[in-house]
């Protein structure tokens, strides 16, 4: 029986992870939480995994471990030094979460309002990025992270393309394989039988930042004000500054509609604020807010998403019933909608949603990862 090591943060979805792994019979998973600290924060399991410092998991890999391979479940700066100092004959897996890579892959995640307001929030260097990303990514292959990210054999992506684009723009030689953490059931429990759409609101975005382009966005909605109940926007995670000025225009630009989330909510909270909107608008260049996506989808919402995206050409290429901005004018502005129509997005989005991440679907990609590592070895 294989052995598998899991290198970890104390981040909510490794428990969806301990509890899809420890399913498959045909090989023994440890967990291991890189950290500092004594008690865990998110992991509710805390009975299947343990708490290391990186020189200590450093020291057990190099004497004789009896792990075949180490899934690291987003490569940070703190286990960055766990990879390089890995022996050769053991096999490394990246479960690629997106934010761990894309800074460096993406010249541009911001639209022009939001580009130039990424100068007042944070300064030359985040506004400056599109111009010098280029060639800081040129000059990569000469560093010695990249030589440590050359010692990963297989590539676990949130989406296929994306991970793609990292092998090609930083010339890695890794295998690309597929995983979902969690099912829809798993990430949204009972909420998924009994969340539905009671109103004819917009929400934009999924958390205070640049990536969701909320000014940009906010032109465009403004023009169709009166034909919305609500304009909700979730700023209740991400960088604080960023969400005042958001909040500041927000209120400017759509008066009392503006409904800006600040708190955290429970999810079940969170869901019921949805639920107030039939439109849902997430303007990101890059792959995010697909927790939000897959949700929206399901509960029968008009998704919106910027073309450029990968995770829209993704969701696109699967068949899912989503809009791209350009058809925000028609779709606003249209009074031809019927319940029957919604119903009809909803019950064929659902389908979809099933079918790529229903628990089954969930399960099957986990077993078919184990058993290409098997192959591989």
């Amino acid at each position: 029986m294989n052995e598998y090591l899991h290198i970890c943060g104390d981040e909510k979805f490794i428990d969806f992870a301990i509890t899809q792994f420890n399913k498959n019979t045909f090989a023994k998973h440890t967990f291991y939480v890189v950290s500092d600290k004594r008690e865990l924060e998110y992991i509710t399991n805390v009975k299947q995994v343990s708490i290391k410092l990186a020189d200590d998991i450093i020291n057990e890999l190099a004497n004789n471990t009896p792990f075949n391979g180490v899934f690291f479940h987003y490569l940070d700066s703190d286990k960055l030094p766990i990879l390089q100092a890995m022996p050769d004959n053991i096999l490394k897996i990246w479960m690629f979460w997106g934010q761990d890579a894309q800074k460096i892959i993406y010249d541009r995640s911001y639209l022009f309002k939001t580009w130039l307001l990424s100068y007042k929030i944070f300064g030359l260097k985040e506004f400056l990025w599109p111009f010098v990303n280029p060639i800081r990514r040129s000059l990569f292959r000469y560093t010695s992270k990249w030589q440590v990210l050359n010692k990963i054999d297989y590539c676990v992506p949130v989406i296929k393309k994306e991970a793609e684009l990292l092998k090609k723009k930083l010339k890695l030689s890794f295998d690309i394989l597929s995983f979902t953490y969690g099912s829809l059931q798993e990430n949204f429990g009972d909420s998924l039988h009994s969340s539905a759409i009671k109103g004819a609101g917009i929400l934009i975005g999924n958390s205070s930042s640049l990536a969701s382009n909320h000014i940009d966005t906010f032109d465009v909605v403004s023009n169709y004000l009166d034909t919305l109940e609500q304009v909700t926007v979730p700023l209740n995670y991400g960088n604080a500054k960023y969400a005042d000025s958001i909040e500041k225009v927000g209120f400017k630009v759509f008066g009392e509609k503006f409904n800006p989330i600040r708190q955290y909510l429970p999810r079940d909270k969170y869901i019921e604020k949805m639920s107030t909107c039939r439109y849902f608008v997430f303007n990101h260049l890059r792959q995010q807010a697909l927790g939000n996506i897959m949700l929206s989808l399901w509960m029968g919402g008009i998704v919106f998403m910027n073309s450029k995206s990968i995770l829209y050409q993704h969701l696109k290429s699967k068949g899912f019933k989503i809009y791209n901005m350009n058809e925000i004018h028609h779709l606003l502005s249209w009074e031809g909608y019927t319940d029957d129509f919604f119903e009809q997005v909803k019950q064929h989005n659902r389908k979809l949603l099933d079918s790529e991440y229903g628990e089954k679907a969930v399960i099957d990609k986990t077993n078919m990862l184990l058993k290409c590592l098997d192959v591989g070895e």
